[in-house]
């Protein structure tokens, strides 16, 4: 009997359970009655129990259905919390009751499931939900309420249907999805001439100008296409080598090069390249980016490459990314693309039909978007091009528009989805909100035009350092073959990075930072003290007077230009604080890191910043006196002792 029982549990399918448990009550009356009661069909276990009582049979009430669970499945895996077993039976008796007559509202289900269902034990909430599904695939108009229900009252019901697991669970999340695409596709027409856009998001690399240029004429090949672009007022040169491919000389150095100039297994593969170069490894993991570039100078360049560029927004990422990692800001840019589209749409008067997604520093593969029939798409798919939430997507309109609503819900969703791997949020948005998605890969980011246009990070010194630590662990010959990768590395490409800003990328996935990465949100103070105006001075001012003490002259113009660039970046993030809350940052006195980020506020770096904006602001720079006898008081040793960057 416990198989039996145990399979229709774990299928979903209590309706056969109730019929069974009835069968089996004579030798096993307290199952029945206390799956009655769990239920809510009270008149009816009331009228079974005293049938029984009438025979003198003793029936011991359930206050849970945890009984059924033969798999232990409750106690190893899924606590429960207690909750008053009468308070509950009335719930679900209510429950019952709308369902029979037709007044059940996607409201409700879902407020009473927030309520009071989320505490009671699996297999009551596995009935709840099931039932419910039932009940909503029937009566479509309020299957219809529930799709259109904001997504944080629904989130902990689609969130059980989701993480469930079992038989049952995934064939009412495969039903789910169906009928919601039969609740979007109803009454959709044939669109004979597709009114398409596209939207370009990410971080401008390497020879952006090319990539975007040829971007547009794939899929100008393709479609007749509007474009928009959402990035950074940034560029990246060298996007570190921290990426989540293990050969990451294939990701970053071009095909040509690759077939020229094979990488050594003990350089190409990240683990072996960490094991034997672990000072090259760490100066290869940061970026180098110019930062602050005049939003309408690069407007007006990405304007110049093809008329039917539409509009374009670029912000800075400065706060942004003291918490964002990885796809977190593809995400935010996704967002932002759909609002360029939806306001240009109101101000032409249109409507798109398909919009695509595609990463400003990817490339189309030869066969490329031929693989899209745009034609075959429902209002419920989404085709993702370039993996597993690759945040590059092709889909109809209203499809995107839930799409990009990630970042709105960012917070919300991020307590529900792993952040072991934020590739992973995809798939979960989609499947709670009734969209199905496919893959059709047809799009790359390694090896791109942008790619050929970074430039290399000249490492040789600490090349040499790792050479020499690995003593008679690799042969002369082996040493000298790593020398000679490197070397034509920089034959291919500038390593000039002097007038580049240097930036750690911590792996978004695994590493001995992982910690501080899970716990960003709380861990940005001694970070964000570095964006503060007297820091950014003052390191600009210690890197003058360590490399050329005649430029100090001009420092007045010098601090200018970083108040200019503060101002912007500062502006940018009130406005993204403003568009959505979950990019607020926590006042920095909550931060895990405070302690050590008043410190630096405490560093020389920091007061001569200080002294320096208070000349800055004196009449006719006279302040500039007491900067100069300020410097005159510190070798430039103790400047590089209390450096703290």
């Amino acid at each position: 009997m416990k198989n039996i029982l145990s399979e229709l549990v774990e299928k979903w399918n209590f309706n056969t359970l109730e019929k069974q448990l009835k069968k089996e009550s004579c030798s096993n009356p307290s199952y029945y009655v206390s799956f009655l009661y769990n239920i809510g069909k009270l008149a009816k276990a009331y009228k079974v129990l005293c049938q029984f009582n009438t025979l003198g049979v003793d029936v011991k009430i359930e206050n849970n259905l945890s009984f059924l669970d033969f798999e232990g499945c409750v106690n190893m895996n899924n606590p429960f919390q207690k909750v008053d077993f009468d308070l509950l039976c009335t719930v679900m008796h209510s429950f019952n009751k709308f369902k029979k007559n037709k007044t059940l509202s996607a409201e409700w289900i879902c407020n009473s499931f927030n309520e009071y269902i989320i505490d009671s034990d699996r297999i009551l909430k596995a009935y709840y939900i099931s039932s419910a599904l039932d009940y909503l695939f029937v009566n479509k108009d309020i299957l219809s309420d529930f799709i259109y229900i904001k997504i944080e009252k629904k989130i902990k019901f689609l969130d059980e249907l989701y993480r469930y697991n079992s038989n049952g669970s995934k064939k009412y999340l495969k039903l789910f999805i169906n009928e919601c695409g039969n609740i979007r596709n109803f009454g959709d027409l044939c669109i004979q001439k597709p009114k398409i856009a596209v939207g370009f998001i990410g971080m401008l690399r390497g020879d952006w100008e090319n990539n975007l240029a040829n971007l547009i004429k794939d899929v100008s090949s393709q479609y007749n296409a509007d474009y928009f672009i959402a990035s950074w007022n940034s560029i990246s040169h060298f996007p570190g080598m921290n990426t989540g491919v293990a050969d990451w000389t294939h990701r970053l150095l071009s095909l040509e090069f690759n077939k020229k100039f094979p990488a050594p297994k003990e350089v190409a593969d990240k683990v072996l390249f960490y094991k034997y170069f672990p000072k090259v490894y760490k100066e290869l993991s940061y970026a180098y980016e110019e930062l602050g570039i005049d939003k309408q100078k690069l407007c007006k360049k990405m304007f110049s490459i093809s008329s039917k560029i539409k509009n374009i927004s670029l912000e800075s990422q400065a706060y942004l990314s003291l918490h964002l990692v990885a796809g977190e800001y593809s995400y935010y840019l996704s967002n932002k693309v759909f609002r360029l589209i939806e306001n240009y749409e109101t101000m032409a008067k249109i409507r798109y039909d398909y919009i695509f997604l595609i990463r400003i520093d990817s490339q189309i593969n030869d066969m490329g978007l031929k693989k899209i029939h745009l034609k075959d798409l429902d209002n419920n798919t989404l085709i993702e091009l370039h993996g597993v939430g690759g945040s590059m997507i092709v889909a109809k309109r209203d499809i995107v528009k839930v799409y990009t609503a990630i970042l709105k819900n960012y917070n919300l969703l991020n307590r529900y989805c792993t952040i072991e791997n934020p590739h992973q949020v995809i798939p979960y948005y989609l499947s709670i909100n009734g969209i199905k998605r496919i893959e059709a890969p047809c799009i790359r980011i390694s090896n791109t035009y942008a790619l050929k246009g970074i430039i290399f990070p000249n490492i040789t010194k600490y090349l040499e350092q790792d050479l020499h630590a690995l003593g008679n662990t690799f042969s002369e010959e082996k040493k000298n073959t790593v020398r000679n990768f490197f070397s034509n590395i920089y034959s291919c490409y500038s390593s000039d990075c002097s007038l580049l800003t240097k930036k750690y990328i911590v792996p978004y996935i695994g590493g001995a930072e992982d910690y501080k990465r899970k716990n960003r949100r709380k861990n940005f103070a001694f970070e964000y003290v570095k964006t503060e105006l007297p820091f950014r001075v003052g390191s600009a001012v210690v890197s003058i007077y360590k490399t050329n003490k005649y430029k100090l002259l001009f420092i007045p113009y010098v601090v200018q230009e970083i108040i200019d660039k503060y101002l912007v970046d500062l502006e940018d993030y009130n406005l993204q604080a403003e568009y959505c809350c979950d990019l607020k940052l926590l006042p920095i006195k909550h931060c895990d890191d405070y302690l050590e980020s008043q410190k630096l506020k405490k560093s020389f770096v920091y007061k001569i910043g200080e002294i320096i904006l208070e000349a800055q602001k004196s009449r006719f720079k006279l302040g500039y006196l007491a900067l100069l006898l300020k410097l005159a008081k510190n070798s430039i040793n103790n400047i590089d002792r209390r450096l703290h960057v």
